[in-house]
C-alpha cells in the first residue's frame, strides 16, 4: 500500500520467496482527518491492523467501518480505499501463497483476542529479521482463525465453561463471541466442528438437563423453569415438551414414581 500522502507512510519490501505464506512487504500508515489513501494491491493479499483511531475502508464500492484494533483484509486485485474523519493509524502486511486463499476467505473485518494482539510485530520494535517475524505474525492469525481443529479446545471449552456455569442467565452467542475476541460465526464454526452441535442448542441442552434435575429434586415447575435459565413457566413448558416429548408435570410425576426414587 502507497498512500496518497507519502510522508504518512513507509513501506519495506520484503524479499522472500515461501510457498505456503510469503510476506513479501510491510508498512504502516496515518491518514489525516478528511483524507482519503488509495490501496495498491495490484500483487498481493494485505492484512491491516487499525491501531488508533478508526475510519472505513471503501472495497469495490462497499463502505465497511473499521474500529480501534480491528483487522481486515484487502484481496489482491481489489479497488480499495481507506478513509476517516479523525486521526487513523495503521499498519499492514503484503504477502502472497497459497494461505492467502483462506486469509481471503475470512470475514473482511474481524478482532483478535488481547493476548495474541500482544504477541504481533508493531514497527518500534526492533528486530534482526523482519520476514521471520512477519512470517510468525501471519502463521499465528492463520492458525487462530483457518484451523478450527488447532484451536478448537481452548475457546471452545472457555464457551463450555460458561454456559456450564451461567446457564440460568441470559445467554448471547454474540456477547460469548465478543468477550473472547472473536467474531460470532468464526466462535460459531469452531464451536460446532468440535462438538457437532451449535451454541445455541449446547445451551438447550444444558438448560434441559439442569430443569430435569431440578424437577427431580422436587422444585416446583415455576421455579424450575426460572432456575434453569428460561424466560417464563410457558416458554419452559413448550421447549420442554419439544425436546423430551412430555410435559415438565408428566416428566416430575413419572420420575418421582420410578422405583429408583422411592423411599426405603
Amino acid at each position: 500500500m502507497v498512500s496518497e500522502r507519502k510522508n504518512e507512510s513507509y513501506l519495506v519490501a520484503i524479499k522472500a520467496d515461501l510457498k505456503d505464506i510469503n510476506p513479501v512487504s510491510f508498512g504502516e500508515g496515518f491518514i489525516q482527518p478528511g483524507h482519503k489513501s488509495k490501496i495498491f494491491s495490484q500483487s498481493c493479499t494485505l492484512l491491516f491492523y487499525s491501531r488508533i483511531g478508526e475510519g472505513t475502508l471503501i472495497l469495490n464500492g462497499n463502505y465497511i467501518p473499521i474500529r480501534e484494533t480491528a483487522f481486515f483484509i484487502v484481496p489482491v486485485g481489489s479497488d480499495a480505499y481507506l478513509y476517516s474523519t479523525v486521526p487513523w493509524k495503521h499498519q499492514y502486511i503484503g504477502f502472497t501463497g497459497t494461505f492467502s486463499h483462506d486469509f481471503v476467505a475470512l470475514p473482511t473485518v474481524f478482532t483478535l483476542p488481547e493476548d495474541i494482539v500482544s504477541h504481533l510485530y508493531v514497527p518500534e520494535q526492533e528486530t534482526r529479521d523482519l520476514t521471520f517475524r512477519l512470517l510468525s505474525d501471519l502463521c499465528l492469525i492463520h492458525s487462530y482463525m483457518c484451523d478450527p481443529g488447532q484451536e478448537a479446545p481452548d475457546y471452545v471449552q472457555r464457551v463450555i465453561n460458561k454456559i456450564n456455569t451461567s446457564y440460568m442467565e441470559k445467554l448471547s452467542v454474540a456477547q460469548m463471541a465478543q468477550e473472547l475476541g472473536l467474531d460470532r460465526s468464526h466462535l460459531s464454526r469452531v464451536f460446532k466442528a468440535r462438538m457437532h452441535i451449535s451454541i445455541q442448542d449446547y445451551i438447550l441442552k444444558i438448560r434441559i438437563t439442569e430443569a430435569k434435575r431440578y424437577l427431580k429434586h422436587g422444585y416446583s415447575i415455576t421455579d424450575t423453569a426460572l432456575l434453569s435459565g428460561f424466560s417464563s413457566r410457558t416458554t419452559f413448558s413448550s421447549t420442554f415438551l419439544r425436546e423430551t416429548g412430555s410435559t415438565p408435570v408428566d416428566w416430575k410425576k413419572a420420575i418421582q414414581a420410578s422405583p429408583e426414587n422411592r423411599p426405603r
